[in-house]
């Protein structure tokens, strides 16, 4: 059983990650404001949304795991933390599209530090069995971010400004560093006791290499991001241009959707995850795969057929869907992942699931929807992204079935 200590720790996490998705997500209820302001096309405001986050993620975030296994899992988190709000807030005062591409980079590059890091210590304070309700919670806390993102964040772009959204956003994580330097206690690590040689980049490939479930399990994970990102990037987008609604309302149903029935496939899954794996390994692997196909069935529907009246239904079960695999999937890899090099490994699971998610797929539909042309071109588009759903729904059942045999 996990301690107070641990349940403390997971607790301030919870704060750090709400943050961190606001600042990511924020950028998505404002596309329609800056698309105006700046006269970005549906492929630069991708580019914005998307590659600028990722690829920066992508260069900086196996060096922020490296470090973290090396050094205070603690001060590259609070590093990681004030420089990513910092950015944040300098989004607002952008005077152009690059200006604003470069501060995106930053919350990008700032933040593929928070999830090593936070996950790395959660696999310390939590036993096997409770690992995946933990990363479940703390990927489900995300929501309230979203929430808050959607639904304050557009009612304060539609009153005062998208200038002033950045700013409110960016603020609290600077009050928050301060807060977590005196009360955020980091857990013994388990290699002090069991692997006194950390590992760097060059020996977590090793792992990954030499370990192909573990190799597959990343890919999959990868892959399977892609579709709740594009839902969440560009669903407030089709709500505005294809069902007429005002900035409010569309951050309203998002919130709804995404923000509340996003995080609440997450706690399922990762508590399902907990009691799959105590009866079988590969049985939640088998799940996620189900979760990946269930995810781009409803979101397909969503997108192509529901009516204006139905879309907050259809979105809710879209993002429950989509979410369910996180938990068993995190849960799994930090059991396979060895603890000198779980920081790092993490990291490269970031790094690859924000190049694909938050780079490919966002910038996917935005080229798509120009190719396509026309009032509709964005839910077909989006449409033709969920497809790739069924790539990590085929990796899940494949690594499923190599484990079963394993366990019997």
């Amino acid at each position: 059983m996990e301690s107070p200590n641990s349940r403390r720790l997971l607790a301030l996490l919870v704060f750090v990650y709400i943050l961190h998705a606001i600042d990511r997500q924020i950028i998505a209820v404002l596309l329609e404001p800056l698309k105006d302001e700046f006269q970005l096309s549906d492929s630069q405001l991708g580019l914005l949304s998307g590659l600028a986050y990722s690829g920066a993620a992508t260069i900086f975030g196996i060096p922020a795991g490296i470090l973290a296994d090396r050094f205070s899992r603690k001060a590259v988190l609070l590093a990681a933390l004030s420089v990513w709000s910092g950015c944040t807030a300098l989004c607002g005062a952008a005077s152009s599209y690059s200006t604003l591409l470069l501060a995106r980079m930053g919350v990008g590059a700032a933040e593929s530090g928070a999830p090593p890091a936070s996950l790395s210590m959660l696999a310390d304070a939590f036993p096997l069995e409770r690992r995946a309700g933990a990363v479940g919670i703390f990927y489900a806390s995300g929501g309230i971010g979203v929430i808050l993102s959607f639904t304050v964040g557009a009612w304060i772009a539609a009153n005062f400004g998208w200038r002033i959204a950045f700013f409110v956003a960016g603020a609290p994580g600077l009050l928050l560093v301060a807060i977590l330097a005196f009360v955020l206690v980091e857990p013994t690590r388990e290699t002090a006791s069991k692997s006194p040689e950390r590992g760097g980049l060059f020996s977590a490939v090793s792992e990954i290499l030499g370990n192909p479930p573990l190799a597959l399990l990343i890919s999959a994970m990868a892959f399977a991001s892609l579709s709740p990102s594009v839902l969440f990037i560009w669903m407030a987008s089709l709500l505005i241009r294809e069902h007429g609604y005002a900035l409010t309302n569309a951050g309203l149903v998002v919130a709804i959707s995404a923000g509340i029935f996003g995080p609440l496939g997450q706690m399922v899954g990762g508590r399902l995850g907990d009691r799959l794996v105590a009866r079988r390994s590969g049985l939640q692997v088998r799940f996620a795969a189900i979760s990946c196909l269930a995810g781009a069935c409803f979101g397909i529907m969503t997108v192509l057929i529901a009516t204006s009246h139905h879309m907050i239904i259809g979105l809710a079960l879209t993002a429950f869907a989509m979410f369910l695999f996180i938990g068993p999937a995190y849960g799994l890899l930090m059991e396979l992942s060895p603890a000198r090099s779980r920081s790092t490994i993490i990291a490269i699971v970031t790094v690859s699931s924000n190049l694909v998610a938050f780079g490919l797929g966002p910038a996917i539909v935005g080229v798509l929807s120009d190719a396509i042309g026309g009032d509709y071109s964005l839910s077909k588009a989006m449409s033709l992204a969920f497809c790739v759903s069924l790539l990590p729904a085929t990796l899940f059942a494949i690594l499923a079935k190599r484990m079963t045999p394993a366990a019997s």
